[in-house]
């Protein structure tokens, strides 16, 4: 979000910060849409810039879990 003067073209820089990538548990990033988008770019009002992640098969935590035999009566 900027401002821009009221006469002048409606478009925007598009900053480094925007475009960082976050950390989601179990994603890694994927691309941005546009791909060609970067830090300088001009966008115009309103337009969406995507930054997507898809799920990340080598993601892995251990998991175990325990087996108890109980006998009744003992």
């Amino acid at each position: 979000t900027d401002k821009v003067w009221v006469n002048g073209a409606k478009e925007l820089t598009v900053t480094a910060d925007s475009l960082a990538k976050n950390t989601y548990t179990g994603y890694k990033f994927s691309s941005y849409a546009p791909a060609d988008i970067k830090a300088g770019s001009v966008v115009a009002d309103e337009q969406i810039i995507r930054v997507n992640y898809e799920k990340d098969e080598d993601a892995k935590v251990e998991v175990k879990y325990t087996v108890q035999h109980w006998v009744a009566g003992v």
